[in-house]
């Protein structure tokens, strides 16, 4: 690249002493050192496009290498990753649930609290229980969700990491695709 821009040089340097003498017609010994100049920068550009290409391959291959060296690190993060993300989401949906059974064993102990001091009638008891239940539920319910998803990705991550790797990029390309539809 230096040899080209060396050339450059000289060509320019060349055609200002030339025309030194006032008039717009070059000599004839200047003409052709301007052809001769001309040839080394062809030949320059030459040279210089061969180096460009070999940075270029050299480059490329060790991306290459980088890449297929950097492969099974990032696979195994990833997979570290989506492991602790299921662990952290059964511990978030685990709040909730505990606050529900919390919830259904206060209105437990509150409803035989007044069932026998008689302040409450049958029908205030009935939906008392029932407030019970429908807590107890919500939160057998959300605890069976979270554990269901999170332990099947656990599981499959822990046993067969190649097939949990492969059903997740399938389910990522057919969201792509479908959402083009």
């Amino acid at each position: 690249m230096t040899k080209f821009l060396l050339t450059i040089t000289i060509f320019f340097g060349m055609l200002a002493v030339s025309f030194a003498d006032g008039t717009n017609t070059p000599p004839a010994s200047t003409t052709t050192n301007i052809n001769q100049v001309v040839i080394e920068m062809l030949e320059g550009v030459k040279v210089a496009g061969g180096e460009i290409y070999t940075a270029s391959k050299t480059a490329i291959s060790d991306s290459v290498d980088f890449a297929s060296k950097q492969t099974p690190l990032v696979v195994k993060e990833f997979l570290r990753w989506k492991l602790v993300q299921a662990i952290l989401y059964i511990f978030i949906w685990s709040v909730p649930t505990i606050f529900c059974f919390c919830l259904s064993y206060r209105i437990g102990k509150w409803c035989v609290a007044n069932k026998e001091n008689d302040n409450l009638c049958t029908g205030d008891y009935a939906a008392c229980v029932a407030a019970k239940w429908i807590t107890r539920m919500l939160g057998i319910a959300a605890l069976t969700a979270i554990l269901g998803v999170n332990l099947m990705t656990i599981t499959q991550i822990i046993v067969a990491p190649r097939v949990y790797l492969i059903e997740y990029v399938v389910h990522q390309v057919q969201s792509i695709t479908h959402t083009d539809d």
